[in-house]
């Protein structure tokens, strides 16, 4: 009994001694923020930028792009081998996508550096144009059957020349406020947050199909766009790891939810006879997703009013559901079709230079 008190007894002393331990802790570190004055706030994760009131505090950034799109879901035909028949054995068919350009484009930033708790501001926007071709003539004993085009009118019909094209306008306007923190000497976090605006043009996919089978037009057309807008919620954490000199390793994540809309339009022509003319417009919730690895190096002046930033890196966005064309299904039920056939993604390389004063 006496070693159950004693043991009791000794447990509780333990535990009030953890507690005044923790609470003597708390007041040590509230204690020396009262001391600090107004830079208290540079002793719980220290901000990762230098802490200046007395400078401008605005910086710019301006990013050469270089990037390649790919969208799944856009084949244009299925080009048999070996045989004009769509169902034979005598070899392997195969489907015949576009040829993705890359193309340049740019970004452009402006921050505010503020005094409150070392917070940044940041209004970027992104712009960059692109397009994609693909023409071909079956070969001997080869056949293309188009992957588009009412089935009605193109039922086991196929095309002896085809030419494509895709044309993308892609614009982003980003707002977010961050602040950029050291978690060890070497490591600093940004996390962010803000809103983000996306306009993403498919101004036009339009394929021609020529030197039919069956000789029901010289030229049957598939005339298709695609105009996208969305305003959301923005958020990321950006990384960064020191390695010496100025240099270090940086690895940027970012998430958007969108309230969207999509304005679809499908044109298909016989000739220059317009057989029929669909619009689709509807609103949605769309998702993007943005991110960034590369090298980075900064040079900072003595006074720490001026800095510059090199970045060079590869990034990758995604956008789930960006292909909304329609595809026709039916050749019974003529208005039967179906949508959300595949992915936007946009890659590629960016070189930032930024400047800060």
């Amino acid at each position: 009994m006496k070693r159950l008190l004693t043991f009791a007894l000794l447990s509780t002393s333990c535990i009030l001694f953890a507690d005044e331990s923790r609470m003597r802790n708390i007041e040590n570190r509230l204690t020396c923020l009262e001391d600090c004055g107004q830079n208290c706030c540079c002793l719980i994760n220290p901000p990762a930028r230098p802490y200046t009131p007395d400078c401008w505090g605005l910086y710019v950034n301006v990013d050469p792009l270089i990037w390649q799109a790919h969208v799944n879901g856009l084949g244009l035909v299925i080009q048999t081998n070996g045989s004009t028949d769509f169902f034979n054995t005598a070899g392997q068919s195969r489907v015949q996508n576009l040829n993705y350009d890359w193309d340049w484009g740019f970004r452009l930033g402006l921050g505010l550096n503020t005094t409150h708790d070392a917070w940044d501001i940041l209004l970027q926007w992104t712009s960059w144009c692109t397009d994609a071709k693909r023409d071909f003539t079956a070969g001997p004993n080869q056949a293309n059957f188009p992957h588009f085009g009412h089935p009605r009118e193109l039922n086991e019909i196929s095309a002896n020349s085809v030419t494509s094209k895709w044309e993308l306008r892609y614009n982003i306007l980003d707002l977010e406020g961050a602040r950029e923190f050291w978690v060890s000497k070497c490591v600093s976090l940004r996390p962010f947050g803000g809103l983000r605006s996306a306009w993403i043009d498919q101004k036009e996919f339009n394929i021609d199909l020529k030197d039919l089978s069956i000789p029901l037009y010289e030229n049957y057309s598939i005339q298709q766009s695609d105009r996208f807008w969305g305003i959301g919620i923005r958020s990321g954490l950006d990384m960064q790891w020191g390695i010496a000199g100025g240099f270090s390793l940086f690895n940027n994540f970012a998430g958007n939810l969108l309230y969207s809309y999509h304005s679809v339009k499908h044109k298909e022509k016989g000739d220059d006879e317009n057989l029929f003319d669909v619009e689709n417009f509807y609103h949605l919730g769309s998702a993007i997703f943005d991110m960034q690895l590369g090298i980075r190096y900064d040079w900072i002046s003595c006074d720490c009013c001026y800095h510059v930033g090199l970045d060079l890196g590869w990034e990758h966005h995604w956008h789930p559901g960006q292909n909304q064309f329609l595809l026709f299904v039916d050749d019974v039920l003529a208005s039967k079709y179906v949508a959300n056939q595949g992915d936007l993604g946009i890659q590629g390389y960016f070189l930032k230079v930024r400047f800060d004063f």
